[in-house]
């Protein structure tokens, strides 16, 4: 089956499927697309082996990181192919699994935060504070200015992973910042008037937050805007010792992704007390059975 039909036939999926999982299957497309780019004597899905595939992902030059998820986003495309009869069996399977180091996220240090701040003019100095909130990048580029009610002391984020609206705490510096500049500060990185609109936006305060920190002299491997809301959660698992508060200002879903980020004896704690739940749990289980087979004799 030549790929180009079989692209035919996965962009009808594609136009059929929401925005967030039709950019997830454009992704997908997109690293297929740079492996018959590599081989482009190859016309055909059939005509791709294991071999070549591992081949092409191991001379890439990109991080180890990189080449995991361009392997599944493959993976997934030939899946999909396979499940339709447009190729029989898929060769990506047939690839050793590539894996990533572990790699543990660095936090700005307080010096560093202070002189991004120091350094920051006009809306980038209020971004920067509104990403120490926790935000998303991509959550805070969608922000508008009704979304803050300063009032409540809350600002309202609609949240990417659970793809619902969250009120989550207004801090007073930021609270003092916003009551001082034009507009809550959003017209440069945020306030979209569409979802096109927020993703320029989100470039251009990625643009400028990398030469920021250039010029602060921050590390090239945390001058990234993620690095924000690590720094965040670490800093108020550390104040707050709270792992609910943690991950409800944060935006998870796992209790086990906030437990992670407070300090040691804290964490020592949190895992006796869920320790402790499961020993519970067990023990009312094994009275349950036992009631249940006493019950047949009465």
């Amino acid at each position: 089956m030549d790929y180009k039909e079989a692209w035919e036939r996965f962009r009808e999926v594609k136009s059929k499927a929401g925005r967030s999982v039709g950019s997830t299957l454009g992704g997908y497309w997109d690293a297929l697309g740079q492996l018959f780019r590599a081989y482009p004597d190859l016309k055909n899905l059939e005509d791709f082996t294991p071999e070549k595939i591992e081949r092409w992902l191991l001379n890439l030059p990109v991080s180890q990181r990189s080449k995991v998820i361009r392997r599944k986003q493959i993976n997934v495309f030939f899946n999909w192919c396979s499940k339709r009869g447009l190729i029989g069996e898929n060769p990506v399977e047939m690839v050793e699994t590539i894996t990533a180091p572990k790699a543990d996220r660095e936090a700005f240090t307080p010096r560093e935060i202070e002189r991004l701040k120091q350094l920051a003019e006009g809306d980038l100095g209020v971004a920067i504070e509104y990403l120490l909130h926790g935000f998303r990048p991509a959550e805070f580029c969608s922000l508008k200015p009704e979304n803050i009610d300063l009032e409540a002391g809350v600002i309202r984020v609609f949240r990417r992973k659970t793809r619902e609206f969250q009120n989550i705490e207004l801090f007073d510096r930021l609270k003092e910042m916003i009551e001082n500049v034009k507009n809550f500060g959003l017209d440069a990185y945020a306030n979209p008037d569409d979802e096109k609109e927020a993703r320029r936006k989100q470039w251009a305060l990625f643009k400028d937050f990398k030469a920021l920190c250039k010029k602060a002299g921050v590390p090239n491997e945390k001058a990234i805007l993620y690095t924000l809301r690590h720094t965040a959660a670490t800093k108020l698992a550390a104040e707050w010792q709270d792992p609910f508060r943690l991950m409800s200002q944060m935006g998870w879903t796992n209790i086990r992704q906030a437990e992670t980020y407070v300090h040691g004896s804290q964490r020592t704690i949190w895992a006796k007390v869920v320790s402790k739940s499961n020993a519970i749990a067990e023990m009312n289980a094994k009275i349950d059975k036992i009631l249940a087979w006493v019950e047949k004799f009465e």
